[in-house]
């Protein structure tokens, strides 16, 4: 009967720990947020958030790589981008590749 209660204690207790706790998708869905409002360095902030909870994901590295080039840090921008081209595991095709506005 102890066990049963304790294990179930532990249960209620890890449920509760885990429902504050950010996930990954919460952080890259705040990062794009905060991009689009030329917040560059909390987006940074949170892409690389993201990537501490979920270290093989493949977009959070590529909006990381979207905010450094931003930033100007364009060596690490190309490092981002081909670790998300890594962990995708496939190439983009030519069609999904486009210019940046005002880019020529």
């Amino acid at each position: 009967m102890r066990a049963i209660l304790l294990v179930g204690v532990l249960g209620l207790l890890a449920a509760e720990a885990g429902a504050g706790a950010p996930r990954a998708a919460d952080e890259l869905r705040f990062g794009i947020e905060v991009a689009k409002k030329g917040l560059w360095q909390e987006a940074r902030f949170r892409f690389e958030r993201a990537l501490v909870l979920d270290p093989q994901s493949a977009n959070a590295y590529n909006n990381l790589g979207v905010a450094l080039e931003q930033q100007g840090e364009f060596a690490q921008a190309r490092q981002a981008y081909e670790k998300a081209l890594e962990l995708a595991g496939q190439p983009l095709r030519p069609a999904e590749l486009r210019p940046l506005p005002g880019s020529r």
